[in-house]
């Protein structure tokens, strides 16, 4: 692929993890395949009130996230190697065709819990 080429975001995916993981968008981003054990994923630096750095937490998965990840192609480095942002604004852009209001990637997470 040229550098100048975007990636294709498998939003249908990343969708369907953040709803079945609740996790947000920055920690869906950092995932790596050495953090994913089958049943739980290994969340780096997880937002904390009182730390920034160092929350690193093992989060179990439901058997439905697990699966998500499961039908990723398999590899080294991150699971969803994509910018958060990006991600947020193919979110937004999705949410334009079914005419959804001031819709936000971390409602998901919300939904999910």
């Amino acid at each position: 692929m040229d550098a100048r080429e975007r990636a294709e975001i498998p939003m249908h995916q990343i969708i369907a993890f953040a709803l079945f993981s609740t996790r947000r968008q920055e920690e869906i981003t950092t995932i790596t395949w050495e953090d994913y054990r089958g049943d739980r994923v290994m969340v780096r630096d997880m937002k904390h009130p009182g730390q920034k750095i160092g929350n690193d937490t093992w989060c179990d998965l439901p058997t439905e996230a697990a699966r998500v990840l499961d039908s990723m192609p398999g590899g080294e480095g991150r699971i969803f190697p994509f910018n958060h942002r990006s991600i947020s604004a193919s979110f937004t852009r999705a949410c334009s065709f079914p005419a959804i209001d001031d819709p936000h990637f971390h409602d998901l997470r919300h939904e999910g819990t």
